[in-house]
């Protein structure tokens, strides 16, 4: 995606002098891409809170993306992988990705493993238990 490209659709969200202001604001966009680039970016208005409803209709403007950008895709399958959150799911966004025949990929929520010694972050004199005093 290109800069005029990006700008563009600022300016369609956010009005044509979206970009003049000297106000500096956040801009939540979600990005969603393959191997061979971005199929959609979609800036949501200001004060939009991420919900099933937004979701969804994020999800099916990503739809009309692979139908307009990469066709072959519908056919080939569609996995997605997203985080953990509600929106994401949530027991409507599952069926809509199954409306769709897309195949939702877990996203495992990060938690501690117990490590191996062996693989340890810690030089072996690191953890010893004596203690010595630095030296000068």
């Amino acid at each position: 995606m290109y800069t005029a490209d990006i700008h563009r659709q600022i300016c369609e969200v956010y009005g044509a002098t979206a970009m003049c202001e000297g106000k500096v604001r956040k801009i939540m966009a979600s990005v969603f891409w393959d191997r061979h680039g971005v199929l959609l970016v979609d800036f949501m208005q200001r004060g939009t809170t991420i919900n099933v409803i937004v979701y969804a209709q994020t999800l099916r403007k990503l739809r009309r993306a692979i139908e307009n950008e990469r066709r072959g895709m519908l056919t080939e399958g569609i996995l997605l992988l997203h985080d953990n959150a509600r929106s994401h799911t949530a027991a409507q966004t599952r069926a809509l990705s199954e409306s769709f025949g897309w195949e939702i990929l877990d996203h495992h929520p990060l938690q501690p493993r117990p490590c191996d010694e062996r693989f340890s972050s810690f030089l072996p004199s690191q953890t010893s238990s004596r203690r010595q005093p630095l030296q000068r």
